[in-house]
């Protein structure tokens, strides 16, 4: 069952920020690369690829024309490289949040509630969001988010909650280093995958009376099929990490096609709930991983706003990066100048096996 969030109004976006791994405000010595599809084949198999990547049928130009994407950033830099020698999520996630903070003139000490979404922390057990209060200086409720690829969605609709009741300031952050969990043989789901954080600053404003979340829907779902994740049971065991179970599976065909139905399908659930505010839609921010998935979730969205909403993605620049995804599709939209007062904002996303999330944003 989807439930329908109604409408929290009164709660502006103030500024948004990104972080890549590398971005100059990382040490050289921690400093991640950017890597086109055929460097990522090179960093994996080794320079002479070539020959490995034609037994395989792989080609670097028809995934990039297949699935979208061009290039990516990873704090991974070599084969071997161990989470130690890194940068982390938490380097990533504060980085992104300071950026964010920086553009708005907000003091971290402001921000009452602070949400970080990822699928890949660099601890266990310990808080994420915690750590990176503390590297900011935020005092306030600090909370983490694991969802998959729709994470940083719901922590939007959460820090709008903490509005709606009180709080004054939020803080929301999407985070990846998937590159630390890919099998260094399976150059095709490394293809798809980049690192990165986005974040989004809101505050409460009861003068903007029009602004704010228009409306959400938020569903999990049982999908049939091998799932694209790591099955490695915690605590770590021996014989799992001999099996390679932590790195990321590549999902089989009956997972991938039931994905790509409820991308177009979750869109299509947001036009028949709320179709006269998708008829007025100025753009659509979604997370996603390839080309396939956006063109599917775009479709509905798009005829519904007849043509005119604009698709915002960095999908080519960065590949998919999870929970990051939407966000930073966001601070691209912001930071490009293309969004104006009163736009109306869709935003889509599925992950963690699976949850589902959709929503409307008035800026």
């Amino acid at each position: 069952m989807t439930l329908r969030h109604s409408a929290l109004l009164g709660v502006r976006v103030v500024a948004s920020g990104s972080a890549r791994p590398c971005d100059a405000v990382f040490a050289r010595e921690r400093a991640g690369i950017e890597l086109s599809n055929l460097e990522v084949a090179r960093l994996l198999l080794g320079d002479d690829c070539e020959a490995e990547l034609a037994r395989a049928d792989l080609d670097p130009e028809r995934a990039r024309v297949a699935w979208g994407v061009e290039r990516r950033q990873w704090v991974r830099t070599r084969r071997a490289a161990t989470p130690e020698s890194c940068l982390d999520a938490g380097e990533l996630a504060t980085a992104a949040a300071r950026a964010a903070l920086q553009r708005a003139g907000v003091a971290a000490e402001r921000v009452d509630v602070l949400v970080t979404a990822t699928s890949t922390p660099p601890r266990i057990s310990s808080s994420l969001a915690s750590r990176v209060a503390r590297e900011l200086g935020v005092g306030g409720v600090a909370l983490d988010l694991r969802a998959g690829g729709a994470g940083a969605l719901q922590g939007l609709v959460t820090a709008a909650q903490y509005l709606a009741h009180g709080a004054s300031c939020a803080l929301i952050v999407g985070v990846e280093t998937s590159s630390l969990y890919l099998d260094a043989h399976d150059v095709r789901s490394a293809w798809l995958y980049g690192d990165g954080a986005g974040a989004v600053l809101l505050v409460r404003d009861p003068s903007a009376a029009e602004r704010g979340l228009v409306g959400a829907l938020l569903a999990s779902e049982h999908v049939v099929g091998r799932p694209f994740t790591v099955p490695g049971v915690l605590p770590p065991t021996a014989e799992a990490l001999e099996r390679g179970d932590y790195r990321f599976q590549r999902p089989d065909a009956a997972y991938g096609g039931a994905l790509l139905e409820l991308w177009a399908a979750t869109s299509r659930e947001l036009v028949a709930v709320f179709p006269r505010e998708c008829a007025e839609l100025a753009h659509f921010a979604p997370y996603a991983v390839s080309r396939p998935q956006l063109d599917a979730a775009s479709a509905p969205l798009l005829a519904a706003s007849v043509g005119r909403a604009r698709l915002v993605t960095t999908l080519a620049r960065d590949a998919c990066v999870g929970a990051a995804g939407a966000l930073i599709a966001l601070d691209a939209l912001l930071e490009s100048g293309a969004a104006a007062n009163g736009d109306l904002i869709a935003s889509t996303a599925l992950g963690g096996g699976v949850n589902r999330a959709a929503l409307l944003w008035r800026l």
